[in-house]
């Protein structure tokens, strides 16, 4: 079959790829010895509904495998800003500033560029934390 030949090829690269990087989330354009991964995946996350129970089981055992990307960068992103938070008092990081391998300043900037298009649900959470502002000011 050579459908399960083209998926098991995927799965392989995908293991080989997570043993080494220690996440199953490759680049969208990343390719494995010329196998092209990153649209494997992407392709796999879109026929979520339509995999078996068993390539289910297989992709969320990759240690790091997410179907969502998106909503995993933001959750990294809100944990970090959680971190700095606790540790500064404020949720208002410099621009320039990398947390936990976050670039954290440039994600709470999005979030606040990006508030209308936010569920209200990650506004509460955002707007939770102290010192957390919509309108950052530059100090003179």
């Amino acid at each position: 079959d050579t459908f399960e030949f083209h998926w098991d090829e995927g799965f392989a690269a995908l293991q080989l790829f997570t043993a080494r990087e220690g996440h199953a989330r490759p680049p969208k354009n990343h390719k494995e010895d010329g196998y092209n991964l990153g649209n494997w995946v992407t392709h796999q996350r879109k026929r979520h509904n339509e995999l078996t129970q068993e390539r289910v089981s297989r992709l969320e055992a990759l240690h790091g495998w997410v179907w969502d990307v998106l909503d995993f960068l933001w959750e990294e992103g809100f944990a970090a800003l959680q971190i700095f938070t606790a540790r500064e008092g404020h949720a208002r990081p410099p621009n320039s500033h990398k947390e936990d391998g976050v670039n954290l300043g440039k994600w709470v900037g999005t979030q606040r560029m990006k508030r209308n298009q936010l569920t209200q649900e990650r506004v509460s959470r955002l707007e939770a934390l102290p010192g957390w502002v919509w309108m950052a000011r530059k100090d003179s």
